[in-house]
């Protein structure tokens, strides 16, 4: 399996997005892919309150992509994240 690196800054909004709809269109389709997500500095997001951003899991539940799965706290990027993606993408 590969995996695809998704980086955002805090790890709660954008890559937590991409993570999942990406994970669910890679499964749809079969593809041997997997995608995670973290953060460059989540620390920088002390106004964020639980585990993915509100506007987040709407988003998810309108495209039906489930996001259960996804209910962890933004998780710092570190060099063994970089050392397993066979592919990274910056979020801005």
């Amino acid at each position: 399996m590969r995996t695809v690196l998704f980086l955002c800054t805090g790890n709660y909004y954008r890559s937590r997005h991409a993570e999942a709809v990406f994970n669910h269109h890679a499964a749809a389709a079969a593809l041997d892919w997997r995608a995670t997500s973290r953060g460059l500095a989540p620390e920088f997001g002390v106004n964020n309150h639980g585990f993915m951003a509100r506007s987040t899991v709407a988003r998810l539940t309108a495209l039906g992509i489930p996001h259960d799965e996804y209910q962890r706290l933004p998780a710092r990027v570190n060099e063994s994240d970089f050392a397993v993606a066979d592919m990274v993408v910056a979020l801005k």
